[in-house]
């Protein structure tokens, strides 16, 4: 049972590091990237070049009343 769980940890953890990359990319030519979120950039072969901050967020305003 203790190997089945270390197995599916092993494999959730490389494929999110195999497709992480990928899906990052697509949302990027896409124009959906979101700028509230720390993005990782990456190079032609997949490795981690650095993590760009979030862009600041204005708070949310209440509704004048």
């Amino acid at each position: 049972m203790v190997t089945v769980g270390v197995a599916c940890l092993v494999g959730v953890y490389t494929g999110t590091k195999f497709f992480e990359p990928i899906v990052i990319d697509r949302l990027r030519k896409d124009g959906n990237l979101r700028t509230d979120v720390p993005i990782p950039e990456y190079d032609e072969d997949g490795n981690l070049l650095k993590v760009t901050p979030p862009l600041p967020s204005t708070p949310p305003t209440s509704p004048q009343q």
